[in-house]
């Protein structure tokens, strides 16, 4: 399954209040030609996703994931780079992450849709700190 790395960065809450623009993200590293096309990442909800994070108490923090991304393009499983206590963060999480992201699914050699898998970052930044 090819593999794709994207950093994205989510803004602040200050860039939000502040109407900031939404981050660009980093160049695609080169598709496995043999594979063919791992998946395309065409829209986050960066409010949303932040807003979700913001709530389930995710302050000042990088956060790895992975997404395992259906030949239908929507995102069916997730993967964090750390572990969560709470079973239930891990379950949010990863459902905001499936209503916030959109791709174009993955192809492989002959152009047909497969599953594939993308990886990033997000940093979640505050300047606050709830009392959780």
């Amino acid at each position: 399954m090819p593999k794709i790395v994207r950093l994205l960065p989510c803004l602040g809450l200050a860039a939000f209040l502040a109407g900031g623009a939404a981050p660009a993200v980093a160049q695609d590293a080169a598709p496995d030609a043999q594979v063919g096309q791992p998946p395309e990442l065409v829209a986050i909800d960066y409010k949303a996703l932040y807003r979700e994070m913001m709530r389930l108490g995710m302050v000042s923090q990088v956060l790895g994931y992975t997404l395992t991304v259906g030949s239908d393009g929507r995102p069916a499983d997730c993967r964090f780079s750390r572990r969560f206590k709470n079973r239930y963060t891990r379950r949010q999480l990863c459902q905001a992450f499936r209503n916030t992201t959109t791709f174009r699914p993955a192809r492989d050699a002959k152009g047909n849709p497969v599953i594939g898998t993308y990886e990033g970052e997000i940093e979640i930044a505050s300047f606050f700190q709830p009392s959780r």
